[in-house]
Formats: C-alpha cells, sequence, structure tokens
C-alpha cells in the first residue's frame, strides 16, 4: 500500500521537486521489497544493486531539476512549458553545451536509470529475487514505467534541448540488446525480466521519435499483459516449485487457466493483431520508421526503426519459446511434473489472472478491434488516446 501511494503521488504531482521526492521513497520502497527474501545473499545483493544503479540516474536528476530552477525559478510543470515557450533557456549554456540540453539530459538520466534503459539496465534482472507480486508491481506498471512517465511529462524539453534522437536511439538499442538476451535465459521470470527492458525499450523510443501518445498507451497496455505475465509465472512456480524452463513442459493439461491468461499476453506482447500490444507497438515502430527514413536527415537515423522491428520479430521468437518449452511438448522432467497439482478456480490464484486477460485485446485502447480506425468515445469522433496527451 505504501508503495502504490507512492506511485500515486508521483503521478500526480504538479512539480519536478515532488515527483522527486515520490521517485526517492519509490526507489527505497523496492530495495525493500527486491530483498524481501533476506536470508538469501543473492536477495540483498539484488536490492542494493538495483538501489545503487538507480541512484546514478536519480542524481543526475536532481542536477536537472537545478538547472531547470536556476532559470525558471519555478519547477512546477506549467511554468517549465512556458519558459520553453518563451525562449528563457535561449542563450544559456553549461559546460560549454545548451542549458536546455544539459537539463533535458539529466532528467532524462533518471528515465535511463529508473526505467532500466542502456547502460543502466542492469539492475532489472536481478530485481527478480524478490517475490512474484512485487516482480509483478515492480516491472509491470509502477517502478520501472515512472522513468518514461517522466520523459512523456518533460518531452517539450527534451524537444527544445534536441535531445529526441539520442533518446530514439537509446530506445532502439534498449529494446534489441534487451531482446537478444531474452533469447537464451532458461530461467522463466528472467525472460520477462529482460522482457520489460526491451518493452521500456519501445516506450522510450516512442518519445523519442515524437510519437509520445503511442509510447503512452504502449506503457498501459505493458502495464496490464506484463502484470498478467508474472503473475502466470508465479502460478506455475508455485504449482511446480521449479522455473527453469528446460525441466518444464506439457503443463497446459494441468494448468489450464494459467495456459489462456499466459498465451494471450503472449498474443498480446508479440504484437499480434486485435490484442493490445499490437495496437500500441505497431504505432511506435510505424512513426520510428516515417522518423528514421524523413528527408533530409542523415541516413544512419535509419538504425532506430531497424533495430525496431529485428526486436519486435525477436520478441514473438523468445516469448514462444518460453510458452512452448513451459506449456507444450512432453514432460522433460516426470518427477516435476507428477508432482503438480491440477489447477482449479480460485479467487486469489486465477481469478485475477483471467480478468487481466480480458484486458489483454486491443479494442479497450482504441475502440475498434483491428486498432487502426477512429472510434465513436463519449460523442467524440477520436481515440480517447489522442485527447489524453496533448502536446502544450
Amino acid at each position: 500500500d505504501v508503495y502504490k501511494r507512492q506511485m500515486l503521488g508521483l503521478v500526480l504531482s504538479d512539480n519536478l521537486l515532488s515527483v522527486f521526492i515520490f521517485w526517492e521513497i519509490m526507489g527505497f520502497c523496492s530495495y525493500s521489497l527486491i530483498g524481501y527474501y533476506y536470508e538469501k545473499e543473492k536477495a540483498g545483493d539484488a536490492s542494493l544493486k538495483a538501489f545503487m544503479t538507480t541512484r546514478v540516474g536519480d542524481v543526475f536528476f536532481l542536477l536537472g531539476i537545478v538547472a531547470i530552477w536556476q532559470v525558471v525559478g519555478s519547477v512546477t510543470f506549467v511554468d517549465i512549458y512556458a519558459a520553453i515557450g518563451a525562449g528563457k533557456f535561449e542563450g544559456l549554456q553549461v559546460l560549454g553545451i545548451s542549458l536546455t540540453t544539459f537539463a533535458g539530459f539529466c532528467v532524462f538520466m533518471g528515465t535511463i536509470g529508473k526505467s532500466a534503459q542502456f547502460p543502466l539496465q542492469v539492475w532489472l534482472p536481478d530485481a527478480m529475487m524478490g517475490p512474484t507480486p512485487c516482480s509483478a508491481l515492480i516491472h509491470a506498471a509502477t517502478m520501472v514505467a515512472a522513468g518514461v512517465y517522466l520523459s512523456l511529462r518533460m518531452y517539450p524539453l527534451m524537444v527544445a534541448g534536441d535531445l529526441t534522437h539520442f533518446i530514439a536511439l537509446i530506445g532502439a538499442i534498449t529494446a534489441f540488446g534487451a531482446a537478444t538476451i531474452a533469447l537464451v535465459q532458461t530461467d522463466l521470470k528472467a525472460v520477462l525480466a529482460f522482457s520489460t527492458i526491451s518493452q521500456l525499450g519501445y516506450m522510450v523510443l516512442g518519445v523519442g521519435v515524437g510519437s509520445y501518445n503511442a509510447a503512452f498507451m504502449h506503457l498501459i497496455t505493458h502495464a496490464v499483459f506484463k502484470a498478467c505475465l508474472f503473475l502466470s509465472a508465479g502460478s506455475v512456480i508455485h504449482a511446480v516449485h521449479e522455473q527453469e524452463m528446460p525441466k518444464l513442459g506439457g503443463l497446459r493439461h494441468k494448468l489450464p487457466y494459467t495456459f489462456i491468461a499466459m498465451m494471450c499476453c503472449t498474443l498480446a506482447i508479440a504484437g499480434v493483431p486485435f490484442f493490445a500490444g499490437f495496437v500500441s507497438k505497431d504505432r511506435i515502430l510505424g512513426d520510428a520508421l516515417y522518423w528514421g527514413t524523413m528527408a533530409g536527415q542523415s541516413k544512419i537515423w535509419a538504425i532506430v526503426p531497424i533495430l525496431g522491428f529485428a526486436g519486435a520479430f525477436l520478441t514473438a521468437f523468445y516469448m514462444f519459446r518460453m510458452m512452448f518449452l513451459v506449456f507444450f511438448g512432453k514432460p522433460r522432467d516426470k518427477h516435476i511434473y507428477d508432482h503438480a497439482h491440477h489447477e482449479h478456480i480460485g479467487v486469489n490464484s486465477n481469478v485475477p489472472l483471467l480478468i487481466l486477460t480480458v484486458f489483454t485485446l486491443g479494442f479497450w485502447y482504441c475502440g475498434t478491434l483491428t486498432g487502426q480506425s477512429f472510434g465513436k468515445v463519449f460523442g467524440e469522433k477520436t481515440e480517447w488516446f489522442k485527447i489524453l496527451v496533448e502536446a502544450p
């Protein structure tokens, strides 16, 4: 509850200072949750690693707040937007570079740390040492999403500081790099951890190419299907007391409800049409393709959509690899399979998975089954995400 309150405080804050306060308290809560099994040395090491790695980005974030306050005299979002529009940052320099670029880079470093972007992504896979419900909380809807949320709120500063190319490149490298690592993981939760890093990369890539609506939509859709994936992984681990995928197999017969939930979420994250991931990822990749091939721009930036599309292909590959290893084929360890209990509908175990599964369908987010045309929402012939996020 304390963790959720901190996240709500961060989201509802109207200024960078209170965002930073809630940001730091949330970091401490994450440190506590990751190290929950304190008797395990690895859990303690993982919590310290997460805490100290994210501190690197947080120090830069604080520097960015100070730089903005020196110029604007306020850290309220609307005042920052107004100052950028009025040109207050123009002509100012620090350390030989534009103050706007410096402040934007420092704020974005907070995103790199908190949202596990390259090169500060190393803490997130180790954070799997925490309980699986905590993994679903930390790595789906709250802590890692905070960094992307910050970049979305400070998007005008990123544009003014001419940082969008850098942001798009970091997002593309993260999305593709984490996907390649996920290909060779054997631990069930490790696959989902690297998958989270990759999907956060897509959100950051969306911010970089100017597709902030789609980036925010992917933040929401990812929160739903990734929380369901982690909880489903917890259901599997609870049933078989094992999370090494090469030892599993054939579990769809014993865990039918978990299988349905995990398959729907896999279709969503892979970007299969009619599912949530297709709606948001398609828009990010479409805008990235347009951005990377714009006339007058250096051809080298075509690497961004190339990495994005390659990462999307790898996402489908490693997610279905996980599904086949866990749920299909013959049991590779007969002892584990025989001792796995048959799944029955339970209020605390299966019902939350099935509820989240319903929201993996794409029409909840765009109003249409395909996700490509406008739906009529509240009398307005537009999409609710189009009116939810507007550039100031």
